[in-house]
């Protein structure tokens, strides 16, 4: 009889550590990261069929770490704000993120992220919130940086965020961005197409690379001039996605010269200053149409959400 690895170490492990401790995905990055042996062999892949007297092995330290990081994780509270709710069905809710808000909790913000609000929802009865991506990430699909602003798609069950999460690796759902840059992109219209990764001098930071570099992934920005202002100093464009990499838009709009308004990372001193005297604080980009269809359902959804701070661009 045969049984996928992933599914196979995800019963065992829930029977043995109970339902709050592991998810699939965290099941999969066990295997992905080679910490699983079948047979005294290591498995990499997750659809890999053990069959009956195979002998399945797991790292145990990496196991006690990674309990270890659970019970950590469960310092996460419940924190009540005004989460903006645009759009809401039976598998997903669309949110409104403000700027300043961190979507996650991660080292020395536990506390302060939008996840403890979408928590609080769910305590509440409010919402109910998936945890395909572990405890840390309930609902959450896709992310925005702390100063970006904007649509969010949060899953509210497994299998939701599962076909979410291939509906974005086949580009099935389209996201746009309205950006404020600097000077005017010629052409007008245009594709960015290269490879980025980690800069290892900067790890707040992402870098164009080769594509054999480690860690190395694609990213596509597609982009078009929607209004030109003051005279060519800046100008309103559109940015939809084709993949969604860490600092994307930021960085690919500084790889031809017309960085973000506001921008801090993937600029340049002096346009720092001169942003700093237009009240430009932080980087001036907004998540601000989502349309797909709902895997589950098939529910055509199209969202479509302004900043205030976009607005007096836009008229």
């Amino acid at each position: 009889m045969k049984n996928r690895l992933d599914s196979y170490l995800t019963n065992k492990l829930l029977d043995k550590y109970g339902k709050s401790n592991f998810s699939r995905v965290e099941v999969q990055n066990f295997i992905k990261n080679k910490l699983i042996k079948v047979n005294n062999k290591i498995i990499t892949k997750a659809s890999f069929n053990i069959r009956e007297n195979d002998i399945v092995d797991i790292n145990e330290n990496a196991l006690n770490d990674f309990l270890t990081n659970k019970q950590n994780e469960k310092q996460i509270k419940p924190i009540e704000m005004n989460i903006d709710i645009v759009f809401e069905n039976e598998n997903l809710i669309i949110i409104n993120k403000p700027v300043g808000l961190t979507v996650h909790p991660g080292a020395g913000n536990l506390n302060n992220t939008l996840v403890n609000g979408l928590i609080a929802l769910e305590k509440s009865g409010k919402i109910t919130l998936s945890n395909e991506r572990g405890s840390t990430r309930l609902g959450i699909v896709h992310r925005l940086d702390k100063d970006t602003s904007g649509l969010m798609i949060v899953a509210k069950n497994n299998k939701e965020h599962r076909l979410l999460t291939e509906l974005l690796k086949t580009h099935e759902i389209d996201r746009r961005y309205l950006a404020l840059c600097h000077g005017v992109p010629i052409p007008p219209i245009g594709r960015i197409e290269n490879y980025i990764c980690r800069d290892n001098k900067n790890i707040q930071k992402m870098k164009v690379c080769n594509q054999e570099d480690k860690n190395s992934k694609i990213a596509i920005t597609n982009y078009k001039v929607l209004k030109i202002i003051n005279n060519g100093k800046y100008s309103l464009i559109e940015c939809k996605l084709e993949t969604g990499r860490t600092h994307q838009i930021r960085l690919h709009m500084q790889t031809i010269n017309h960085p973000l308004a506001g921008e801090q990372l993937y600029t340049t001193k002096n346009l720092i200053i001169e942003d700093k005297k237009n009240n430009f604080l932080h980087q001036m980009l907004h998540s601000y149409k989502i349309k797909f269809y709902d895997p589950i359902n098939g529910e055509k959804i199209e969202i479509e959400k302004q900043s205030n701070e976009f607005k007096k661009f836009i008229n």
